[in-house]
């Protein structure tokens, strides 16, 4: 009896972590954030939608710039000491440009290959936590004063997960990374209880995305009945079925022609166990939608975090 109840006891434990634990640590990939790579000249512009966007160029930010080379080696060192599992931004990046050049593709006068690489690193890396960092440096003297900015960030819905900013005070010849890595050790403590509570929130909770559904322009609607059953509320219904607790907030549709959910929580793995994202969590409603109701569909989503898909033909 002892025997079996203690094979029980492994079994929900083993159940549990399947569901739950997901990851001993979060993995984290370092980037600079936005306010760095503004002024220190590495980010581009280009034409978007009739208008100007803002695009970071990690890859000249770590092939150009020592410092930040130098303090992303500092800081990695410390999350990975602390077992955090580390994705390499600048690996990524280079992986990225290695296969555009391979495949003959090259960046356009407007930039639009270069905003690709910046999403595409992000998503392939595969990271739960994206740590966004700046710092400027000012001589006071014999010292020089460090004001610092440390920003984690949720991947998926962009939503800050912790966040740390302040100035501290060095002696005039400590180098940059050694001064941000004294930063990190000092407020690591607080961080990592941040990010613990994260984890522990989004494995109960799932991850939140966006999902939007469009209808090409055709003999059907959000409107249109399928056994007596509006597509608008099959696709609600659906969302409801395959979110984590039913959560997400429904936006109504526009006109009968596109459905929009916001703050869809998804699970974290899919049944096979592989990371979900928003493309993968918007396929599963296409494969449905045709199963069922003979609705073909294309999967137009371009964000980790933004389920796009379009109604009517691929």
């Amino acid at each position: 009896m002892n025997t079996l109840i203690k094979r029980l006891a492994i079994a929900a434990v083993v159940a549990f972590c399947g569901t739950f634990c997901y990851a001993a640590k979060p993995a984290i990939m370092l980037l600079p954030d936005d306010t760095w790579l503004e002024q220190n000249h590495f980010m581009d512009y280009v034409e978007s939608d009739g208008g100007v966007e803002r695009v970071p160029n990690y890859l000249d930010a770590y092939l150009k710039n020592t410092d930040l080379k130098n303090v992303t080696v500092s800081i990695n060192s410390v999350f990975a000491s602390n077992g955090y599992p580390l994705k390499d931004a600048e690996m990524m990046s280079k992986r990225i440009k290695e296969r555009q050049v391979k495949d003959g593709l090259r960046t356009s006068e407007s930039g639009a290959r270069v905003q690709k690489s910046a999403i595409d690193m992000i998503e392939q890396a595969n990271a739960d936590i994206l740590l966004y960092i700046g710092w400027e440096v000012e001589k006071l003297g014999s010292q020089q004063s460090l004001t610092f900015r440390i920003e984690a960030k949720d991947p998926y819905s962009v939503s800050n997960v912790a966040s740390k900013n302040g100035t501290m005070v060095f002696n005039s010849y400590s180098p940059t990374a050694a001064m941000l890595e004294q930063v990190v050790l000092a407020y690591l403590p607080k961080l990592e209880e941040q990010l613990m509570e994260y984890r522990d929130r989004i494995a109960r909770e799932g991850r939140q995305i966006a999902l939007e559904v469009r209808v090409w322009d055709n003999a059907f609607n959000m409107a249109t009945e399928y056994g007596g059953v509006e597509l608008a509320d099959i696709i609600t219904d659906w969302v409801s079925d395959n979110t984590v607790n039913h959560q997400f907030l429904p936006s109504g549709n526009g006109e009968y022609t596109n459905i929009y959910f916001d703050e869809v929580h998804i699970p974290l793995k899919d049944k096979n166990g592989r990371p979900m994202s928003a493309r993968q969590f918007a396929n599963s409603l296409r494969n449905y939608l045709k199963t069922n109701f003979g609705i073909v569909s294309a999967n137009k989503s371009s964000k980790l975090g933004n389920g796009l898909i379009y109604l009517g033909e691929k």
